[in-house]
């Protein structure tokens, strides 16, 4: 870990993923998530049917702290995701999108030196997760940085 003290973790990590949950949930959508707390109780409810947590036992602080933010960043960007493809002119389950997200594989291919990564095509509604949060697909082989 960065630093002398696990404590320096935590902002490093929260410097690098502003930046992203900022373009998903700008600052005002935070602030009335954080104050329609109904929704936030609902949120975490579905956070944990959804992702299918199991007990995680940790015994210090930093590992207690890392395993909150996991779950609250998790939360966040699940329910930016579902609110992003509520929105879309094709209306599509938000289960069945990750549905089609999951039967995505992936697998690394070495040659001449080089590391490349090579998926599978996207199946099904699998093209809509990406087209609502503004990004492009993957490339089905790309060469990977060493």
């Amino acid at each position: 870990m960065p630093g002398s003290r696990g404590g320096d973790f935590f902002p490093l990590i929260l410097g690098i993923l502003q930046p992203l949950l900022l373009r998903i949930l700008p600052p005002v959508s935070t602030g009335l998530a954080y104050k329609s707390l109904w929704q936030v109780e609902r949120a975490f409810r579905e956070l944990k049917s959804g992702l299918d947590l199991r007990p995680v036992y940790h015994w210090t602080e930093n590992r207690i702290r890392g395993h909150v933010m996991v779950c609250f960043l998790a939360l966040t960007l699940e329910m930016a995701l579902r609110r992003r493809v509520a929105r879309l002119k094709d209306k599509v389950r938000y289960e069945d999108l990750l549905q089609h997200l999951s039967e995505l594989k992936a697998v690394e291919i070495y040659l001449d030196g080089c590391r490349y990564l090579a998926g599978t095509e996207l199946v099904g509604h699998a093209s809509l997760a990406f087209s609502a949060i503004g990004m492009r697909p993957p490339a089905h082989i790309r060469e990977m940085p060493r």
